[in-house]
């Protein structure tokens, strides 16, 4: 999201936002501007976009969409009463679109996040097991695996080198990322650290943990794979076959 042609555009959407939420307060409405913040948050936005801008970039993307359904709304036939609920439709989406953007992005990111936790707990424990200890091999397996993940933790390790407390810590990552396992890794860390348990063991532990807890999550999925093959199989696939094999029966019987 750089670029002048970005800055322009943010710096049309910040006013924008504020004026509605003005407006909206006018008329006694409130926004969950929390809501919004976590989903910034989880889609990788939060430092670079704040709740009134996006709310204003929203704005702006429902004009568009209403000055394309605008020519449309003159040229296509039909009458006034349908026109109009298309309208409101097409405009709620356009509004509401960004937010499931944000959910969608939201949610790869926490899939990718899920998806190295496990190599990075082997590495970890691998590093702790030639001899570095926690911040070494913190280090050393932030400057492996980077990514989203790196992108997390980083924050999170900045958080306590600031001085927040370990379970705002964790509340903070549970908010920002909705990765379980990512917290309960972290949660095991500081538990392990607060026992005195020696590292390596832990970790050789956890990390079978994290990839038995991956396999059955990819269990989990192939065992709904059918299910969600009947909605294609009874809806699409089956009427064609139907058509195919009993139409060539029946289309004779219809035309006589």
């Amino acid at each position: 999201m750089e670029g002048s042609w970005w800055r322009r555009f943010y710096s049309l959407a910040h006013p924008l936002g504020g004026f509605i939420v003005r407006l909206l307060r006018r008329v006694g409405l409130q926004i969950d501007f929390r809501k919004m913040q976590l989903l910034l948050y989880r889609s990788g936005l939060g430092g670079k976009v704040d709740p009134q801008s996006w709310l204003g970039l929203k704005a702006t993307f429902s004009l568009l969409v209403a000055l394309v359904l605008a020519f449309l709304f003159l040229i296509l036939p039909g009458s006034l009463a349908f026109k109009t609920v298309f309208f409101l439709c097409v405009l709620f989406l356009g509004f509401r679109f960004p937010d499931w953007r944000l959910e969608s992005r939201g949610r790869e990111r926490r899939k990718a996040i899920d998806s190295q936790l496990p190599y990075a707990v082997d590495l970890l424990a691998t590093c702790c097991l030639a001899g570095l200890n926690i911040h070494q091999a913190m280090s050393t397996v932030l400057a492996e695996i980077g990514g989203v993940l790196g992108e997390e933790i980083t924050v999170s390790l900045g958080q306590l080198e600031l001085g927040m407390g370990k379970d705002e810590v964790l509340k903070e990552m549970r908010e920002r990322t909705a990765s379980h396992s990512l917290v309960d890794f972290f949660s095991f860390l500081f538990r392990a650290e607060k026992l005195g348990t020696p590292l390596e063991d832990v970790l050789a532990s956890k990390s079978r943990d994290v990839r038995d807890l991956q396999r059955s999550s990819v269990e989990k999925k192939a065992r709904q794979a059918p299910v969600l093959l009947l909605f294609p199989l009874v809806f699409l696939i089956l009427p064609s076959f139907i058509l195919l094999t009993v139409g060539i029966f029946v289309l004779p019987i219809l035309k006589m």
